[in-house]
């Protein structure tokens, strides 16, 4: 058992959840990942924003355990419709349409009957458009020097 795991439970099992709940109220909680990699190099990744797999897999089992999860579609609707949320409520997102997120995550989302909302940018999908971030990334892994000038 991992000391993340042991800290969660142990606020779990005192109440600790349940009351920082209750303090800070219901609350729309949108969790929003972008890329899954198995060891994020944190010179590519300095924002965070891709995370390894057994981080989502224990993250998962979090919300499937201490939350009640939903469709961010479910989210607004009701907020438009003004009905009330559960208290535990959590959404999952995905941005940009990385295919590791199919690969990886799709299969621990149904393991944990946890769904999620997919943001994909087209241009990603069929190969026409390369962010400038992507770009930077590969020219930084491809780079064989000790330091890389950027004009």
């Amino acid at each position: 058992m991992t000391l993340r795991s042991t800290a969660w439970g142990v606020a779990r099992r005192s109440g600790l959840l349940a009351l920082s709940r209750r303090a800070y109220g219901p609350r729309l909680r949108i969790l929003c990942y972008h890329g899954i990699e198995d060891d994020p190099d944190p010179c590519l990744n300095h924002d965070g924003l891709h995370v390894p797999p057994h981080m989502i897999r224990d993250q998962l089992e979090v919300i499937a355990r201490s939350y009640t999860p939903v469709h961010v579609a479910d989210m607004v609707e009701a907020v438009a419709e003004g009905r009330p949320l559960a208290e535990d409520a959590v959404a999952v997102t995905f941005d940009d349409g990385y295919k590791d997120i199919i690969d990886m995550v799709v299969p621990e989302l149904h393991r944990y009957g946890v769904p999620a909302t997919f943001y994909v940018t087209t241009g990603f999908i069929d190969g026409t458009f390369a962010p400038w971030w992507q770009q930077f990334r590969a020219a930084v892994r491809s780079c064989r020097r000790a330091s890389l000038d950027i004009d």
